[in-house]
This record gives C-alpha cells, structure tokens and sequence, in this order.
C-alpha cells in the first residue's frame, strides 16, 4: 500500500532533487559498466581473431575474423565489401591463416599496398605467394 504524506513545497522539491540525482547515478553506472564491456569485448575480438588469405580468381582477400571458415561461406555467397568489378567469389578457398587482429591485418595491407586491387583484395603475385607460404598456416 502506498501511503502519500503531504509536504511543503520545498520538501517537495528537495525529494524531487534527490530522486532524479540517484536516478541519474544508476543510469551513469548502467550505461558505463554497458561501455566496459563492450570495450572489452572489442579488445577480445581484436586479439583472438585470426588474418585470413581467402583466394577468388587472380585476386586474394586479406582480412580478418574470429572464424575465417564462416567468413569464406559468406565470401562465396557474394557478402564482400569493396570487391574487384566482375570478380567470381562462389569459387573462393581459403589459403591459409595467420594469427592476429586488426593490427596485424592493417600492417599486412600497407606492406602490400603497391598490390592492392580494391579495399581488401590483393593482386596474388609471386611476393604474396611466398608470404603466405612462408608465414601462414595452410587451410584444412
């Protein structure tokens, strides 16, 4: 049962001060503790995935994900960004993976930059060949 208990204007308004305050607390504490754990979650994201080499044609796509198998079905179904104009991924295969994230991805596109065809598709040259064999672990 609630019982209301008359108050003076300012007792009215000093409860009213106090309850948005704490209100607001919770909400400053709820929305942090949402941002923590979606930066932890994206620190993880960026330390546990593995760079992919995933061939189509001449071309090889070098990014990175948490499952590079998934990522190939998904390649072949035709979900790729930026892809070069008339390429043909229904054929792709995955060559091989790496370990590491983000960075790692970004450092192996500047270091192929003089290769690049569009976004994160490389022209597969023999320089990219040997890398990938040298430095990846074959596909299963």
């Amino acid at each position: 049962m609630i019982a209301f208990i008359p108050l003076c204007k300012s007792h009215a308004e000093s409860l009213r001060v106090q309850f948005r305050t704490e209100r607001d607390k919770g909400f400053v504490k709820a929305k942090t503790m949402f941002v923590d754990k979606v930066w932890r979650e994206r620190e993880t994201f960026r330390n546990s995935s593995s760079v992919y080499f995933i061939q189509a044609g001449r071309r090889v796509k070098i990014g990175q994900s948490r499952d590079p198998q998934t990522r190939l079905l998904s390649i072949r179904g035709g979900y790729s960004t930026k892809k070069p104009e008339g390429l043909n991924t229904s054929r792709a295969k995955l060559l091989g993976t790496e370990p590491g994230g983000l960075a790692r991805e970004k450092e192996l596109h500047e270091k192929f930059a003089h290769i690049r065809v569009v976004g994160e598709w490389f022209d597969h040259t023999p320089e990219l060949k040997a890398y990938i064999a040298e430095n990846a672990t074959a596909a299963a």
